[in-house]
């Protein structure tokens, strides 16, 4: 597990059913603190229980169907190695000696949001998924070009077009968007917007102003900014930034 960028994170209480949007270019871990869940991910339906533990590939066929006094502590992620996006992955608290961990994890979520609490949280997830990755091997996608273009959008992605991400892996851009869209379910174009606007949701949340996450991110003003949010999100950076 070589590195994570956490994006959002946080302990609530639900019921009834939501959708979550197809766009976001996250993984989901939940830990299940009580009551139960039925979701609908890459054409199945899972109940999640009470005490387990579920790692949700990023996937754009993902709904909660309903939800029963659902409390769930939760993280929406990305890391370096790429999850095949339509395998979800299930570990039971009392395997893992998972419970202590979570219940740490819960005590920190009790701070206010903090750029300390979100390189900590970091760092504990990290090192808590390479654990389980050790006794329960992910399955991640193997092909290198697509990898390679994914490591190449973390560390550029404020400038990156298609045609130059196809242009550093020396491929022919229609070939890279036939072969991107295969694997990851989702255009490279697309993959790209989605991962920008979900760092600029943890810039506003971490407390940046939007003129400043919107220098961040790459975008041409805050207007821009502003305009690429509410298309993706269908809420304000205000209303971002007020979430927890």
């Amino acid at each position: 597990m070589k590195s994570i960028r956490l994006f959002c994170y946080g302990r609530k209480t639900v019921s009834g059913a939501w959708q979550i949007n197809p766009d976001r270019i996250v993984n989901r871990l939940y830990y299940i603190n009580a009551g139960t869940a039925v979701i609908s991910y890459a054409q199945r339906e899972y109940t999640l229980h009470s005490g387990q533990i579920y790692i949700i590939p990023q996937n754009y066929d993902f709904r909660t169907v309903n939800a029963t006094a659902f409390d769930h502590t939760y993280f929406d992620f990305c890391h370096s190695q790429i999850l095949r996006h339509d395998t979800l992955l299930a570990f039971d608290k009392a395997e893992l000696n998972g419970f202590r961990f979570f219940e740490y994890i819960n005590s920190l979520l009790e701070s206010p949001p903090s750029d300390e609490l979100l390189t900590a949280l970091e760092h504990l997830l990290c090192g808590f998924l390479t654990i389980l990755d050790a006794k329960h091997p992910f399955p991640y996608i193997s092909n290198t070009y697509i990898t390679t273009a994914l490591d190449i959008i973390r560390r550029e992605y404020t400038t990156l077009t298609t045609k130059l991400l196809a242009s550093k892996l020396n491929l022919d851009e229609s070939y890279f968007i036939r072969l991107f869209s295969s694997v990851m379910d989702i255009t490279p174009a697309k993959y790209i917007r989605a991962y920008r606007i979900a760092y600029g949701r943890q810039l506003l949340q971490s407390g940046m102003s939007v003129a400043e996450a919107a220098e961040q991110c790459g975008y041409r003003s805050p207007t821009a900014f502003y305009n690429a949010i509410m298309a993706e999100l269908h809420c304000s950076p205000s209303m971002l930034k007020c979430e927890k």
